[in-house]
């Protein structure tokens, strides 16, 4: 399903984006040592990489943890802890592995590592949450020590893309056989730092790896983590320099930034996106009939909702991210993204549902939600059809919208990560694969039949050619509506540290460059 990436308190709890950011960094001299502080707006709910599904933990385990492959700031994929790879076939992946890499116990890494750590993750005993988005991984041979290959039962193009994710990092598996390291209890990895303290709910403290591979990081000697749920507190411990750097989910953040002295805020664009879910299927709903489903998706401006909700952050799109640059999902090539008010009628008519109501669900734990939810409801004013929002704390909305079997839903407003490859996010369009929009999701042979060809026709103008079928279809049916992306708002003191922001983000690590983040020198 869905990722939870945010702490269920008033102003922390959406995510990621803007067009345009660029990576920034201090002008000023840097030294090496000294200490970092990072204001994060949630505590980690769980700590083993393969076992967590939250985004909120996710951020911690990436300043230790690290994966075979790599994300660029373009969301290109590049080597991490594999120099290279190949695929001699189709459903076969080799590896070839950086050496002297070691675990900040002092470890070589090896290729039985990777070969067991993978098989822990596909083992359904464990029921790992990134077991899905691996891929049919059918067997993982360690080659020789510094090659390892991987058997896939059938073509799989988002592998490389689902390897880059934390949920697929390398564990220090010899210490975990012999029952001297629980990743459920201590974090030991490859990665830049190495966990020191944790104080549950307040901090975290980290020192910097020693045995780290990439020479001359982390810059910094020691990084401490505050768990700050309040924005505004966090927002003051930027202002009073008690943090360096501070992450914000929170719309009207970069505003409330420029104002503190020698503070740098930088939005981040994000594959997440914001999504209605649209109940089908309910035998009281009104959306069963798909002539309603569309009008309700042609009468969302969706420019509106990004102007208001987003505070002009963020970019409207369908289904695929545009920073994936697939030209059939941009929202212009999709019809109901037209804000077409007289079909929207006139669709409304002829299904006999003119002057309808509905109930829109949202959670208080989604921070644009209302707003959103307050665009949408003018929008279907506008063709006669009255909304009633309904605000509900997080367990309930997630009851009524996806537990409940049939759903307590007419629609819901929530969110999908989008990832790092397009081949993902689609599969929620596929109820037998999502399971959780089973109760709601009109089930589209079609459609599933593309949503299956992107997912294994390789990269190129053929599969792009597939991902533009996916998302005209995905607009067609109208069951789970794209809205807009969602936004991260980085802010840093410009005049303690030097630090590189990412522009785009898929996988929730917004400081995915913080080993390099640097004290200014006299700071």
């Amino acid at each position: 399903m869905h990722r939870s990436r945010s702490g269920l308190t008033a102003l922390s709890v959406l995510c990621l984006l803007a067009a345009g950011c660029t990576s920034n960094a201090g002008t000023s001299a840097t030294v090496s040592g000294g200490t970092l502080t990072w204001g994060k707006q949630a505590e980690a709910l769980e700590i083993d990489p393969q076992v967590g599904g939250n985004g909120v933990s996710w951020g911690i385990e990436d300043l230790v943890y690290e994966t075979l492959v790599g994300v660029a700031d373009d969301l290109s994929l590049q080597p991490r802890l594999a120099t290279s790879w190949e695929q001699p076939s189709p459903t076969s992946y080799v590896f070839h592995l950086r050496q002297g890499v070691k675990f900040s116990n002092g470890r070589v890494m090896t290729a039985d590592d990777v070969v067991a750590s993978f098989k822990r993750l596909i083992d359904p005993k464990l029921a790992s949450y990134w077991t899905q988005q691996v891929g049919p991984i059918t067997d993982v041979v360690a080659v020789d020590a510094k090659t390892v290959r991987f058997e896939l039962s059938s073509p799989f193009t988002p592998f490389l893309a689902a390897v880059a994710h934390v949920g697929a990092a390398i564990l220090p598996m010899k210490e975990f056989t012999a029952g001297t390291f629980d990743p459920s209890k201590q974090l030991m990895g490859t990665g830049p730092f190495m966990e020191v303290s944790h104080n549950q709910g307040e901090s975290w403290t980290f020192a910097r790896n020693p045995n780290y591979w990439r020479s001359g990081y982390p810059k910094v000697d020691k990084l401490i983590v505050k768990i700050i749920p309040d924005d505004s507190a966090r927002l003051a411990a930027l202002r009073d320099g008690s943090v360096d750097v501070a992450t914000f989910e929170n719309v009207d953040a970069s505003k409330l930034l420029a104002s503190v002295p020698n503070v740098k805020s930088v939005v981040q664009d994000s594959t997440d996106f914001n999504v209605i879910h649209v109940n089908a299927l309910g035998p009281t709903s009104p959306f069963r009939d798909a002539r309603v489903r569309e009008a309700f998706s042609m009468a969302i401006d969706r420019s509106q909702v990004r102007a208001i909700a987003l505070g002009g952050i963020g970019q409207v799109q369908g289904v695929v991210s545009p920073s994936f640059k697939v030209p059939g999902c941009s929202p212009s090539a999709l019809p109901n993204f037209s804000h077409d008010l007289t079909k929207a009628k006139q669709l409304l008519a002829d299904a006999g549902k003119t002057g309808m109501s509905f109930e829109l669900l949202l959670t208080t734990a989604f921070a644009t939600a209302p707003g959103e939810a307050q665009v949408i409801q003018q929008n279907l004013k506008d063709i006669g059809v009255n909304v009633k929002i309904t605000q509900l704390e997080i367990g309930a909305w997630e009851t009524r919208t996806f537990v409940k079997n049939p759903p307590e839903m007419d629609a819901s407003i929530s969110w999908f990560a989008g990832y790092a490859d397009p081949g993902m996010v689609i599969a929620w369009w596929n109820p037998d694969y999502a399971l959780f929009d089973k109760g709601y999701m009109q089930k589209d042979p079609q459609l599933i039949d593309l949503i299956n060809q992107a997912r294994t026709t390789p990269a190129g103008s053929a599969r792009n050619n597939i991902l533009g079928q996916v998302c005209k279809l995905i607009d067609q049916d109208a069951n789970i509506i794209p809205l807009a992306s969602r936004p991260d708002i980085v802010g840093y003191r410009s005049d303690h540290i030097s630090a590189r922001i990412q522009p785009v983000e898929g996988y929730g690590d917004v400081l995915r460059h913080i080993q390099e983040f640097a004290r200014v020198s006299g700071s």
